[in-house]
């Protein structure tokens, strides 16, 4: 536990060493009438219309994210292993993290609510093709107050982390973080799952809610089609076809002591599902998402899943490379040697800046 502790403490200080050093002296940008259509917003593409936000990455100026953003704002990610508040802190993270990309084109947009589900596909400056999910929730006053991400896949996250944190060498950050999870959850099950422990909240319904229920590959197979991928962050690239993709699920659905889902959104054939629960290690999961898209048949051609923070996919990933052995192939799950492939694989130049902070 004093580990863990030591480890969030250090996560907190690298975040307010980044905010005290990333650039914060371009002006505040002006306001404007938004515009009716896309045609000025280049990163912006099919239905989307979150201008402001899609301004923001483009521009790479932490100034253009502020004026979106509650002042209590918190924001987490599959890429983080903690969650982060405050306008200020908040801005400049994205900021710097805008900095990292190429470009960012932000791709298929559902609202329901007061969330908007904006899904994005961008590439980094080391050449990390990635695509991935936001989630903004918004007050009465339209001002962002809370801000969730996550991205595919785990190959890539191995050295995203990098670009904020530097960690030991050879080992990264996301391999230092996870040991220390490791450490205190263990990956065996503490707790016994049962079927009753998935729920779903009032206007929450969906077939794939009812086949995580009932925890078997059979009941991922009757709603998936024979080319289904998985993606996300517990995977390390994305898996294809029925029978893998069921036989991975099953495992998935089977580690989780219970699960709650909780907000629904939808556009055209794609479904957005929020959940949160524990895994049967007691691992807390918080504010997870699932990306469902289906077929002219209805049946589900891709999911994406991504629970919350960074150590629930690793834990979880590392999990199902035992519960999958000789199922499912060993290379799409997490191990130790993982780091070294990424870096092998995309390398580092171009990762490491002036607000990237060492974590040991």
């Amino acid at each position: 536990m004093k580990k863990n502790l030591g480890l969030v403490l250090i996560l907190m200080i690298g975040l307010t060493l980044l905010t005290a050093c990333a650039d914060t002296g371009a002006p505040a940008p002006s306001e404007s009438v938004e515009p009716a259509s896309s045609a000025d917003h280049p990163n912006c593409k099919g239905n989307v219309t979150e201008y402001g936000w899609a301004d923001a990455f483009a521009a790479q100026d932490p100034a253009m994210f502020a004026p979106l953003f509650h002042e209590s704002i918190s924001q987490g990610a599959g890429t983080t292993p903690s969650v982060t508040f405050g306008a200020e802190t908040v801005s400049n993270i994205f900021g710097w993290a805008s900095k990292f990309y190429q470009y960012c084109d932000f791709t298929y947009q559902a609202v329901s609510g007061n969330r908007t589900f904006l899904e994005w596909e961008l590439m980094t400056n080391n050449e990390m093709y990635m695509t991935g999910m936001t989630i903004l929730t918004k007050d009465a006053d339209g001002k962002v107050v809370s801000a969730i991400n996550g991205h595919r896949n785990l190959l890539e996250v191995m050295i995203f982390l990098e670009h904020f944190y530097e960690g030991p060498e050879g080992v990264g950050t996301v391999q230092y973080v996870h040991q220390a999870a490791l450490e205190q959850y263990g990956l065996e099950a503490k707790y016994v799952r049962k079927p009753d422990g998935v729920l779903k909240v009032q206007g929450v319904d969906d077939a794939y809610i009812d086949a995580f229920a009932i925890g078997t590959a059979e009941s991922f197979k009757e709603i998936f089609a024979e080319d289904v991928t998985l993606s996300g962050g517990y995977m390390v690239e994305t898996l294809q076809g029925k029978e893998n993709v069921a036989n991975c699920l099953e495992s998935v659905a089977n580690f989780y002591e219970h699960c709650i889902f909780t907000f629904q959104a939808e556009y055209d054939n794609r479904i957005y599902l929020q959940y949160e629960g524990r895994l049967a290690n007691e691992f807390p999961i918080g504010d997870g998402f699932i990306v469902l898209v289906r077929d002219d048949t209805g049946k589900i051609i891709e999911v994406m899943d991504n629970p919350l923070p960074l150590t629930a996919n690793t834990i979880l990933s590392a999990y199902l490379r035992e519960a999958t052995k000789g199922v499912v192939p060993e290379k799409y799950f997490y191990h130790e040697g993982l780091f070294a492939e990424s870096v092998e694989k995309y390398g580092l130049e171009n990762v490491y800046g002036e607000n990237t902070r060492k974590l040991n």
